[in-house]
């Protein structure tokens, strides 16, 4: 049967007779295995090149199991070799061991994910990778940035231009000087006002509108974006770069939320982000983030001790062996295992040091 690639409106002859077995197409296939990067819980989707496949599930490098060692990564080679036959589209699924308890599936994901916790900057701000697998790790970048000053006085009005609700802007230049700061703004639109507010309480709090500024030509008021960037560790693998992302989390454009937290969620407005954007970003309160990173520091110093001690393990080992009689085989067969086995301890060590760091 012919395949249509476009719209259109095709004759196709049609005949009545018995029909014979009819080769099928070998153009588009599946593959299933483990690769370095990419979506473990979404549906596959369509892959057309190599160099689509390595975007999306990573390089041709050997895979790195905690358990079992080093690999060779066959499902790059498996996806390269059909490609080079002719072969035109795959969906690709990735095999990852999220343990025996269902129950406990999405923590051990999580522990398999690259992180960054930090007391600065921000306190209350998350990153970790979207994906697991050490080629999640890379070097992330936050910058914030301020436009141009909006504000103006036009026929004695005070007028803000390229501005929305729930943007975060900087307020500069008013009469008083302590009033100057960070606020959100808030839009009337049936009434056509503006409202600035810190979202302090108390008597920090400050509230004004924007027309209370009509006497201060030499107010500024810009607005605070975020970029963030991430470069990837893993040569195969893309840089990302997003700029021009709102800090509130109720800021909307065309009705769907555009803040950094909501383009870089956990759960994006698209398949099509879930499986491009590398990260995930996440606001706790300050108390929180302080706890976690004293938690994390903690780990990574328990992952250190064990480290240190099974190396320790393993000279105490090699030091025995090297003290048994070499005509003793039975003797020698011992140590010989127990080197092993403190080296295979060791190993797994490192690899838990790693990943906590």
């Amino acid at each position: 049967m012919p395949e249509y690639l476009a719209p259109g409106v095709f004759v196709e002859e049609v005949s009545f007779r018995a029909k014979s077995i009819e080769g099928v197409a070998t153009t588009t296939t599946g593959f299933v295995g483990a690769c370095r990067y990419g979506p473990i819980d979404l549906e596959p989707d369509i892959i057309t090149s190599l160099v689509e496949f390595e975007r999306i599930h990573g390089g041709k490098g050997q895979l790195d199991f905690s358990d079992t060692g080093r690999a060779d990564n066959y499902l790059w080679n498996a996806v390269r070799a059909f490609f080079e036959e002719g072969g035109k589209r795959c969906y690709v699924a990735r095999a990852f061991n999220r343990g025996s308890d269902p129950d406990q599936e999405q923590a051990v994901i999580a522990a398999a994910c690259s992180r960054l916790t930090s007391a600065w900057p921000p306190a209350n701000v998350r990153i970790r990778a979207r994906f697991p697998g050490v080629s999640g790790d890379g070097q992330v970048r936050l910058q914030l940035n301020l436009s141009q000053n909006r504000f103006s006085i036009s026929a004695g009005r005070a007028r803000l231009s390229a501005s929305a609700a729930h943007d975060v802007v900087v307020v500069t230049g008013l009469a008083t000087a302590a009033d100057d700061g960070l606020y959100t703004l808030a839009r009337d639109a049936q009434a056509g006002t503006w409202t600035f507010d810190n979202g302090l309480t108390g008597l920090a709090n400050r509230n004004f509108e924007l027309q209370s500024l009509t006497g201060q030509a030499g107010a500024a008021v810009r607005t605070l974006t975020a970029s963030i960037f991430f470069d990837p560790v893993d040569s195969g693998l893309p840089a990302f770069a997003v700029s021009g992302l709102a800090l509130d989390r109720n800021h909307r454009t065309g009705g769907e939320p555009d803040s950094l937290f909501d383009y870089l969620s956990e759960t994006p407005a698209s398949q099509s982000r879930a499986r491009s954007l590398p990260i995930i970003v996440w606001q706790v309160d300050v108390a929180a983030a302080t706890t976690g990173n004293a938690d994390a520091q903690q780990t990574l110093q328990d992952r250190q001790d064990d480290l240190t001690q099974a190396n320790q393990d393993v000279s105490d080992a090699q030091d025995a062996l090297a003290l048994v009689d070499p005509t003793d085989l039975p003797a020698v067969a011992l140590a010989e295992a127990a080197v092993a086995t403190a080296e295979a301890a060791a190993a797994a060590a490192l690899a838990a040091r790693e990943a906590a760091a």
